[in-house]
């Protein structure tokens, strides 16, 4: 039987996986939910693949196994967290199973921590309640003994629907103001998605969003043919399209231009005219 040596001298043991976690939520014997934190290396993520694809995973199975077995009429209710934060970057895992025969994992695209204190309302928030509401779960989870209550799905105000013509006699800033609503209404919605949202709620705040920059776009676009009417220079996306052969077609006047030769014949030998006699 073969075994790894250090220098050939001193024999290297085996190195075991075990659990140990940065935080974990319990309350007596049940867990809840675990916290793991690491580095975040831009080039390097092997960290981050392992804790975030395979570690954290397997525990929450496990957490998630406990409180069914101890619950076994609430499995398709029951609900275990995890939170992984990379130095400037905040992801979160869920674990639940819809069907209660199959474990779902569900992953957060990762939120960006601001560091600008002009960026805190527009990237804290979506972190903040990502973390309260996850919190919330946990917490009525284990007052009820592994029984979470049904998610609700009014967390997160959202706004209406934004109509095009309504946005039309509004000026640039105005339109920049509810377009940064409009993207933290969006951002607000795919957080509540991971904790249990209609998804269709996401296609309302995407179109909203849309509608804004096509309103924008066309705004500026006007202004700026406004700007190079009857100018000698405009700009590609301004001019008429038509075909391509039209846009190298030559013009009238280049048309009527002749060369030397050809005014010299036609002032020499013009067209004669003949009359014929009937």
């Amino acid at each position: 039987m073969s075994c790894n040596v250090e220098g050939g001298i001193n024999k290297i043991q085996r190195k075991f996986c075990g659990r140990k976690l940065d935080m974990v939520f319990k309350r007596n014997s049940d867990e809840y939910g675990l916290t793991e934190c690491s580095r975040y290396y831009q080039f390097n993520d092997t960290k981050q693949l392992m804790d975030g694809g395979f570690k954290m995973p397997k525990i929450l199975k496990d957490m998630f196994v406990n409180l069914a077995n101890s619950s076994p009429d609430k499995v398709r209710e029951i609900v275990t967290v995890g939170y992984q934060v990379m130095e400037t970057k905040f992801a979160l895992l869920t674990m639940d199973s819809p069907a209660g025969a199959v474990c779902r994992i569900n992953h957060l695209h990762p939120l960006q921590f601001p560091d600008d204190p002009e960026l805190i309302t527009k990237q804290l928030l979506p972190i903040l309640e990502t973390v309260c509401k996850e919190g919330i779960l946990s917490a009525e989870a284990e007052a009820t003994e592994a029984v979470p209550v049904e998610r609700s799905h009014n967390f997160v105000q959202h706004s209406a629907i934004v109509k095009a013509f309504e946005l039309r006699n509004k000026n640039k800033a105005e339109l920049l103001k509810i377009l940064d609503e409009q993207k933290q209404a969006l951002a607000n919605v795919r957080v509540q998605k991971v904790a249990g949202g209609k998804s269709q709620e996401i296609g309302e705040a995407r179109k909203n969003v849309a509608r804004v920059l096509t309103v924008i776009n066309q705004t500026q676009r006007e202004q700026l043919a406004l700007f190079y009417h009857k100018k000698k220079y405009v700009p590609l996306d301004l001019r008429v399209k038509k075909t391509r052969a039209m846009r190298r077609a030559l013009t009238p006047f280049e048309k009527s231009k002749k060369t030397l030769r050809q005014q010299k014949k036609e002032a020499h030998f013009p067209l004669r005219k003949y009359a014929v006699k009937a």
